[in-house]
């Protein structure tokens, strides 16, 4: 069922990816009569699959939000974006997650920064630092983990707006290690972004500090792979498990030599 759920997810997104539009008749703020009339329709339409017991189908009412919001993303839709935002409350893990990285497609960028990171810092709070031990204490930490990571997923497609790259800022440097990773994988879009490569590069030293943990290392981990990502730095050499600390102290060297040019 799980794998079946993935697959549906993974196809839906795929669509609403190809389907992405824009229209010289949208306006920001103003959006062309044709492509309201569709999103009122699309509302209406997603209304009772948004409210249905069954997850499929709310995902569904999803899809239909978004793929008319995706028809004119130059001029993106708030009555579209408000309705997303609504989902983000879903009590099911998977459809508040799907949401989630919808809103981050299509959502009103704005309104979307704010509110994904908002509910991270909520999500953050409830997540615990180290993995439980009991089995379905664990199970339920991974879920809580999982959605985290689909939020900054939605994040991470808002390059343009600084609430978003605020948000990866506060997340990698985040006292909960799994926290860091999950922000540091979802931040590769943020290309020479200063906010976000100060805030790798601070931290990669601060967990090379740090006792080793699952959590430590996981983190540290997944920020020396999103360092070359977000900087398009490739000059400096893979870093080893043998020389953490070249790799550390060539990463300090670089952002001395490069923070000028940083956006």
């Amino acid at each position: 069922m799980r794998t079946l759920a993935a697959a549906f997810l993974a196809a839906f997104l795929a669509a609403g990816t190809a389907a992405a539009d824009e229209c010289a008749a949208c306006k920001p703020g103003k959006i062309c009569p044709t492509h309201e009339s569709g999103d009122d329709a699309a509302a209406k339409e997603a209304g009772p699959l948004l409210k249905d017991r069954d997850l499929e189908k709310r995902r569904s009412g999803i899809d239909r939000l978004a793929e008319a919001a995706a028809k004119h993303l130059n001029a993106r839709s708030k009555k579209l974006t408000n309705e997303l935002v609504k989902m983000l409350q879903d009590p099911e893990a998977t459809v508040k997650s799907y949401a989630a990285e919808r809103l981050g497609d299509c959502g009103d960028e704005a309104m979307a920064a704010q509110v994904l990171a908002g509910e991270v810092g909520k999500l953050e709070k409830a997540l615990a630092m180290d993995k439980p031990s009991k089995e379905a204490e664990l199970r339920k930490w991974e879920e809580q983990l999982r959605v985290i990571g689909s939020f900054y997923a939605g994040l991470g497609k808002l390059t343009t707006q600084a609430g978003a790259a605020a948000a990866f800022d506060k997340g990698i440097r985040s006292a909960n290690p799994w926290v860091g990773k999950t922000a540091a994988e979802n931040c590769k879009g943020f290309k020479k972004n200063k906010v976000v490569t100060k805030a790798l590069v601070d931290m990669l030293a601060g967990y090379f500090a740090k006792v080793v943990s699952d959590g430590n290392s996981a983190a540290w981990v997944a920020i020396s792979m999103a360092l070359p990502e977000v900087t398009g730095c490739n000059d400096i050499p893979s870093q080893r498990d043998t020389d953490a600390a070249r790799w550390n102290a060539a990463w300090q060297k670089w952002w001395r030599e490069n923070e000028k040019t940083m956006k």
